[in-house]
């Protein structure tokens, strides 16, 4: 399983300008432009051996051409290509929060469900606590990412923006 929380730009029809924010290509701490077109090229990126890669930045699950009809294939879609067996990648801009209380809740689920928890109904389950309010943003944690509306109203987390960015694609077991 890989986990991936970062930043990710989708420029549709343009895999050299596609890029997932990464860290320490050649040293540590200096941050680099994983391309999209790179990582699909790259024969030492393999996802064979991949159960699950979670994308958790923003739109790692689109795909897209550009107005002259160039493809790109997104980073998720890219992943799947190479290997990875399941990839769990999102639609549009992502929030922090959210995001990261969703995550929490679908590992929560899927980890101590000793393999009768399948990666679907986990995800399932975790969206539905932010739908349904069981999940609340938090007094102390920071706005950063993006917001749709106000997570301290009264809706919380019920807003869609929140808690459906997330597909899951391939083994969904």
């Amino acid at each position: 399983m890989v986990h991936i929380a970062s930043h990710f730009v989708f420029r549709p029809g343009d895999g050299q300008k596609s890029y997932l924010l990464l860290a320490g290509k050649e040293s540590a701490g200096t941050g680099y432009a994983l391309t999209q077109a790179d990582f699909s090229s790259n024969p030492n990126l393999d996802m064979s051996d991949t159960e699950l890669l979670t994308l958790s930045a923003c739109e790692t699950g689109l795909t897209g051409s550009a107005r002259n009809g160039i493809e790109v294939d997104g980073l998720g879609t890219t992943a799947q290509l190479k290997g990875a067996k399941a990839v769990k990648s999102s639609l549009w801009e992502v929030n922090d929060s959210s995001t990261g209380e969703l995550m929490a809740g679908f590992y929560h689920r899927w980890a101590s469900g000793e393999g009768k928890v399948s990666k679907a109904a986990a995800l399932r389950e975790a969206q539905l606590d932010l739908l349904l309010g069981k999940v609340r943003p938090r007094a102390d944690s920071s706005a950063g990412g993006l917001g749709f509306s106000n997570p301290d109203s009264p809706a919380g987390f019920a807003h869609p923006y929140y808690w459906a960015p997330f597909i899951l694609m391939g083994n969904w077991q």
